[in-house]
């Protein structure tokens, strides 16, 4: 329990039956206090501030970063701008994975996270795009699907595990549609800063305020979507960003092609990235201020139990379990479904471990509700 947090929840209680003169019958017994509650609001502005903001501010600098390099490419395409390009895009997909569960509110409305990442990408319709007369810019992106957009369209563009980047660079700088090519790169990346800011300024904006005061633990109450949101990213690395690859909806037989950002080989990295921003979420962790005032401190209020110990403790250590469960594998995740399948199998059942926690157990302590989750698209 985070002692400082949890002083700042307790409303003194007022006791009525207090001594008001002499007539007061000794003999009466004191009447039971009230109980204390738990103030929402600050659990919820300090998720706000503590950990979606810093988040997305991180997320806006990588897209940023990105955008120069691409540009860069742009400008002197040649193997170490493209290195360079490489290097920016793994830093800004790993970010991202930390903003991956507060798809909620106006950010969702605008489908702003499909804008962002959307997987898998649609190959046929790029390269249909880059054959194409159109103008490649950012509204043309604009005008388009996610599928063709956002990190996963750049990554086809930038990486190939098996050719190398000889082959990249040659698809992006000789041929005939290689001008346009490294277009709809750029636009790409223009198009994705455009984004970044967005959400940002949603945020930031008369969405903070609105975030703070939508309590209670309801399906659309702030919590309510923010746990929903939690399960969600749970169940998307079960279903998907594992199950599918290791052919658990299918033949039981390992699937390298469906793993998402198995082009670049950071896979199993941005599953990491995931379970980090679960447990940053529970505990409320900010990266400038430590532990604030998280799931765990509700849930120690409500005193809600696994069996004989916290519900809250329980959580954190099934988390650690699956985070060194995760440790077990040598990525990348490709060639670790085929050679160290024992491993990664043990991985995906401690997900679905979690899961159990945070669905059942948490989600029920607190009285959310639980709403069915599309997990084969954002």
């Amino acid at each position: 329990m985070k002692k400082s947090s949890f002083l700042k929840m307790l409303i003194l209680p007022v006791f009525a039956g207090m001594i008001l003169g002499c007539n007061k019958d000794k003999s009466e017994p004191d009447p039971e206090p009230t109980p204390a509650s738990f103030d929402q609001g600050i659990l919820l502005t300090d998720m706000i501030d503590g950990v979606i903001i810093p988040s997305h501010e991180s997320f806006l600098l990588e897209a940023r970063n990105l955008n120069v390099a691409i540009n860069d490419f742009i400008n002197q395409p040649d193997n170490t701008t493209l290195e360079l390009a490489q290097k920016q895009w793994i830093s800004a997909a790993q970010i991202w994975r930390r903003c991956e569960p507060f798809n909620f509110g106006p950010i969702r409305s605008n489908y702003l996270h499909n804008k962002i990442n959307t997987w898998p990408t649609n190959r046929d319709f790029i390269q249909g795009f880059i054959e194409g007369s159109d103008s490649l810019n950012s509204d043309f992106i604009n005008s388009k699907g996610s599928s063709s957009k956002g990190l996963a369209a750049m990554e086809w563009l930038l990486f190939d595990p098996d050719s190398g980047n000889t082959v990249i660079l040659a698809q992006l700088t000789q041929g005939t549609h290689s001008y346009r090519r490294r277009k709809y790169l750029q636009a790409l990346g223009e198009n994705m800063y455009e984004k970044a800011q967005q959400i940002q300024e949603l945020w930031t904006g008369d969405y903070r305020q609105e975030f703070i005061d939508n309590q209670g633990t309801d399906l659309y109450s702030s919590l309510g979507s923010l746990t929903n949101q939690m399960i969600s990213l749970n169940e998307k690395i079960i279903k998907s960003k594992m199950g599918k690859p290791l052919g658990k909806s299918s033949d039981n037989q390992a699937h390298p092609d469906l793993l998402e950002s198995g082009l670049s080989g950071r896979s199993l990295a941005h599953i990491q990235y995931n379970l980090i921003i679960l447990e940053n979420i529970f505990l409320a962790k900010s990266d400038e201020k430590g532990n604030l005032t998280g799931y765990d401190d509700y849930l120690n209020f409500l005193n809600a139990r696994h069996g004989d110990e916290l519900l809250s403790a329980k959580i954190l250590d099934q988390m650690e379990i699956t985070e060194n469960s995760l440790k077990n594998i040598t990525p990348p995740l490709r060639t670790a479904i085929i050679n160290q399948k024992a491993e990664v199998e043990t991985a995906y059942e401690e997900f679905k471990s979690l899961l159990t926690l945070l669905k059942a157990d948490m989600a029920s302590s607190m009285g959310v509700t639980i709403t069915f989750n599309d997990n084969d698209g954002d």
